[in-house]
């Protein structure tokens, strides 16, 4: 499935087609440094910061490929913009603790998204291990790489 641009306004940010055109040209495609978004804090704080559903919808992925410790599949899904919700996504978890492989594939069994994969990550030891939070989207013409301090659950943003 091709997630196709749309000039529809992203109803999760009220961010319009052109504006996501004004955030692509001022280098948000091009590469650099970015903050999560956090909507209770002043604007002063959130300077060149942007919520998930912002990447995507910018970004419009093909394909994606998230490695986090945890993962709500159904906030997740619901962050992509409508067209790229069946576009392969991959979610490479842990096999024990946070999100783990097998609840999370469960979870993805009863809903039938065909489009989700799940994998896991064997961690030998629960402690001093490293949780990633690493996401790669693949768009029409580039590869997009996001290392976040967040885990992809719903929370206060």
């Amino acid at each position: 499935m091709k997630c196709e641009s749309g000039s529809a306004v992203n109803s999760a940010t009220g961010i319009s087609a052109s504006n996501m055109n004004a955030l692509s040209s001022s280098g948000l495609l091009s590469g650099g440094m970015y903050f999560t978004r956090v909507d209770v804090l002043p604007d002063r704080f959130n300077v060149d910061a942007f919520n998930l559903s912002d990447i995507l919808q910018i970004i419009r992925p093909q394909l994606s490929i998230h490695f986090n410790f945890m993962i709500d599949i159904e906030w997740l899904l619901q962050q992509y913009p409508a067209p790229c919700r069946g576009s392969p996504i991959i979610c490479v978890v842990g096999e024990k603790m946070g999100t783990d492989k097998k609840s999370l594939q469960a979870e993805v069994d009863v809903n039938k998204w065909s489009n989700v994969s799940v994998l896991g990550a064997t961690l030998p030891i629960p402690f001093g291990t490293h949780h990633t939070k690493l996401s790669i989207f693949e768009s029409e013409t580039k590869l997009h790489v996001v290392v976040s301090t967040a885990n992809l659950i719903e929370g206060i943003s």
